[in-house]
């Protein structure tokens, strides 16, 4: 009996164990979406030690035209402090004037052959392309010319540097960057519309911004997605926590780059 009893309790633990890997398959069969939504919605975490103090929910809206594209000195910077960047989202908004190659920002602490730290976003025809510490990854087919697009990025600038790309408020891809580590270094340079090619100094006219490109946002946590959707909808809303939104009071304007638009949200600062 004791041996009819050891090969039923094998049996069972077989037939357990078939069952515990069948669920976990199952599990892993969910829709991307669904898991993509799970990892990335921090709604209910503790936000950050460190990050600043929440601020009123009103963000003010500015608009900038670069109308040329092929002048160097036409950039907006911001002036405004930055920190080291582990986990961060910048949100932006663009309508570009042709399909080409442009800077929209780019964020520079150190730019130097054996270790550059800075963080750029470029669109390159119909690809939108992430710079991390001069590693670069691209995602193809998102834009065309003349249409208004609203982009959210969330990244960790940890190893591997993942960020979480939304156009319109929908998820469109996740990139990781495994030859890229963080984080980002405090106290560079901010520019909208043009790179750097050293810290504070432009790059060259390849990469100018041809068009507008509108409240530029940056957050030092990531957002969750009801906020992504929600600034996506409502252009003053602002989720609490951010480190700059751009308006005339926050920016220096050189060359042909000028603003087109300008509101003080209700409860914006």
């Amino acid at each position: 009996m004791n041996g009819n009893w050891g090969f039923s309790f094998s049996i069972r633990i077989v037939w357990f164990s078939t069952i515990a890997l069948a669920m976990l398959h199952l599990c892993g069969a969910y829709k991307t979406d669904e898991i993509l939504k799970n990892q990335i919605d921090f709604q209910n975490q503790p936000r950050t030690a460190n990050s600043p103090q929440d601020k009123s929910n009103g963000c003010p809206q500015a608009s900038f035209r670069f109308p040329y594209g092929n002048r160097l000195g036409d950039f907006v910077r911001v002036v405004e402090p930055i920190p080291q960047l582990s986990e961060f989202t910048v949100c932006f908004e663009v309508t570009k004037s042709k399909l080409r190659n442009d800077v929209v920002i780019h964020y520079a602490a150190d730019i130097h052959v054996n270790h550059p730290n800075d963080y750029a976003i470029s669109l390159h025809f119909n690809e939108l392309c992430l710079w991390i510490n001069s590693g670069v990854s691209c995602i193809a087919s998102l834009f065309n010319a003349h249409q208004k697009y609203h982009i959210c990025i969330a990244t960790f600038a940890k190893s591997p540097v993942t960020s979480y790309v939304f156009v319109d408020s929908i998820l469109k891809h996740i990139v990781y960057q495994h030859d890229r580590t963080g984080p980002i270094f405090g106290n560079g340079v901010f520019l909208i519309g043009t790179d750097q090619s050293t810290v504070g100094e432009l790059g060259n006219t390849d990469w100018i911004y041809h068009g507008v490109i509108s409240n530029v946002r940056l957050w030092r946590r990531i957002l969750d997605i009801k906020e992504i959707e929600h600034s996506y909808r409502d252009p003053c809303f602002c989720p609490p926590g951010y480190l700059f939104a751009v308006s005339l009071r926050n920016v220096e304007l050189f060359g042909a780059a000028s603003p087109i638009f300008t509101e003080q949200c209700t409860g914006s600062e």
